[in-house]
């Protein structure tokens, strides 16, 4: 089953006054209502939990206002508690998908699991933006998590509303990884948001699930390689395609590739570009393998590149005179 594949389409209409806007204070609003309507789609699901995470940690609990999706994975979410309802677009939605629910495309499912989207505040609100495919599920996981480890803390709706520079990190990272994925995947933002089954796009629909995972394993790849003593900065990348449109011929345009660029603290660094199998499991051929690194020698700062061609029998060495060091005396 495509577990990993489920999206939440969230399009929110507001009933009455929201928290805290426009003439009235969140003290003002003791009343105030929101009904949350969208689907839970890949095919659509029906019998999955919606609701909101009011305290971030990734689940549903008790007295958390939820709603069960129907036929076409079509939900209303009424939230009636006025923390709650000035919450609503400042926390993460989640879907819960127990064992039994029906995946409109695959069937029962038979394992359960969770899938969670970004606060509503940076999502589009166009009309034409308001679904939300399987591809933001992931990024939110991520975001979320690199917030957390960068001493930001437990995120929470006040931190949310109330603190400018943390909304602003969220909404950039977000950004960033938007066009991440129009860069690196070919696809736009206006499709990233939208309901890919009631736009008939099935190139997305098809290619979802491979998509996520290739997103996914960039994130926890890089992490692993961040987490080395030696290393400063560090990117994995999967992609589908060309990875640089100069060196690779039109017929590894469907070739799924991963780029692993790192830079370690003696200012070497290393780029290895890989073609991975379909299933993005192992590595069918090494494209490039090169290494730079900086060395005295003689007084002399040099530059040392280092490179194994694709047939992993060739390799050549270039040192570069940089420039000749000063040589002090006392």
């Amino acid at each position: 089953m495509k577990v990993s594949t489920i999206v939440l389409a969230i399009s929110s209409t507001l009933l009455l006054s929201a928290c805290g806007g426009g003439g009235g204070s969140d003290s003002d609003n003791t009343s105030s209502t929101r009904s949350i309507q969208g689907k839970a789609i890949d095919g659509y699901v029906k019998g999955a939990t919606v609701g909101l995470d009011l305290n971030f940690n990734g689940q549903l609990d008790a007295g958390e206002p939820t709603a069960i999706t129907g036929d076409s994975g079509a939900y209303i979410l009424d939230i009636k508690a006025n923390e709650a309802a000035c919450c609503a677009d400042y926390v993460p939605t989640i879907v819960d998908v127990p064992v039994g629910a029906v995946d409109e495309d695959l069937g029962v499912v038979e394992t359960a699991y969770t899938m969670t989207i970004a606060p509503a505040i940076f999502i589009p609100t166009d009309k034409d933006l308001r679904d939300i495919p399987p591809l933001t599920t992931v990024l939110w996981d991520n975001i979320q998590r690199d917030l957390e480890i960068g001493n930001l803390g437990m995120l929470s709706c006040d931190t949310i509303k109330k603190q400018t520079e943390t909304r602003e990190r969220i909404s950039m990272m977000l950004k960033e990884q938007e066009y991440r994925l129009q860069r690196r995947f070919n696809v736009p933002v206006t499709e990233l948001y939208s309901d890919f089954i009631a736009s008939g796009n099935t190139e997305l629909a098809d290619g979802a699930a491979k998509l996520v995972k290739g997103m996914q394993l960039s994130y926890e790849e890089t992490r692993d390689l961040l987490l080395q003593d030696n290393v400063v900065l560090a990117e994995v990348e999967y992609m589908q395609g060309h990875w640089n449109h100069m060196m690779e011929d039109e017929t590894n345009t469907q070739h799924w590739h991963r780029v692993t660029s790192v830079q370690y603290k003696d200012n070497s660094t290393t780029t290895r570009i890989e073609r991975m199998s379909d299933d993005l499991s192992s590595v069918v051929a090494t494209m490039e393998d090169s290494m730079k690194r900086e060395r005295t020698e003689r007084h002399l700062k040099l530059i040392e590149r280092y490179a194994v061609e694709p047939d992993g029998c060739n390799s050549t060495i270039e040192l570069v005179q940089a420039k000749k060091q000063r040589l002090w005396t006392a």
